[in-house]
């Protein structure tokens, strides 16, 4: 954003996204910084990804005609926005700055090894997952072996035939909303289809709900700062290459 002013003053606005949500918060101009007039911020606005991407498309094509029909061309945003197309146009080049930028990298900034390394563990933890594992990255990023040998040395078996189902849906949907809000709304569906009170669940009633031991729960057993579930593997992961997961297989739950 820095280099769309081209020097010009322009306002200080983080933008943080976590794939579906955006935040954006944009604060209070430095006096020192633009003598001639300041931008008095405002509070967090929280939108859709696509609504923003949405915005920045409608209004970069409309600054870029208003240039061009003041004759005006061969600008630095010109040619940014020419590259960002050609990159959006490309599936692959897409899909790596995608990654990139979810992991928290500028452009042009991340080893390119690590990225391709990562992309290719999409065939066997999904790229939804993969999505998420780099947004809480913060530079750094599991690979789907660390997750597999995590898993069979810290995890817990999981039965899901047995774990409670909701009976009607939330009203909300993945990434139309906070996760957060997801998971009180949650919460509270899963408390009043069970007839549990507003007291504190128990370790067992708990475990039982999610369809594990109870032993799982006051475990001290953890070793990342992220939980998973992960299918169980059709052979020990030593004996496979492609580590693609059994469908509908049990699943482990690193503490």
């Amino acid at each position: 954003m820095s280099d769309i002013g081209e020097g010009y003053a322009w306002p200080n606005i983080t933008i943080s996204c976590d794939g579906f949500q955006c935040d954006l918060i944009s604060e209070r101009s430095n006096a020192e910084d633009s003598p001639l007039f300041s931008y008095i911020g405002s509070q967090l606005v929280t939108v859709p990804a696509a609504t923003l991407e949405k915005a920045v498309i409608e209004f970069v094509t409309l600054f870029l005609e208003r240039l061009a029909d003041s004759s005006i061309s061969s600008t630095n945003l010109g040619t940014l926005w020419e590259d960002l197309t050609a990159e959006r146009n490309d599936p692959e080049q897409t899909r790596f700055r995608r990654l990139e930028a979810l992991l928290g990298f500028e452009p042009d900034q991340a080893d390119e090894q690590f990225i391709q390394c990562r992309l290719q563990n999409a065939d066997s933890l999904g790229r939804d997952a993969l999505d998420e594992l780099a947004i809480g990255a913060a530079h750094s990023m599991l690979s789907a072996r660390q997750i597999i040998d995590t898993t069979s040395q810290t995890g817990f078996d999981v039965n899901t035939q047995c774990a409670i189902r909701m009976d009607c849906p939330l009203g909300m949907q993945w990434g139309q909303a906070s996760a957060w809000r997801i998971g009180v709304a949650a919460a509270k569906a899963v408390r009043q289809q069970a007839g549990l009170s507003d007291q504190p669940v128990t370790d067992s009633t708990l475990a039982d709900m999610a369809g594990m031991s109870a032993k799982a729960i006051p475990s001290q057993r953890c070793t990342n700062s992220v939980s998973w579930v992960f299918h169980e593997m059709d052979n020990p992961p030593e004996s496979r290459s492609d580590n693609r997961v059994k469908p509908d297989a049990a699943l482990t739950w690193p503490a």
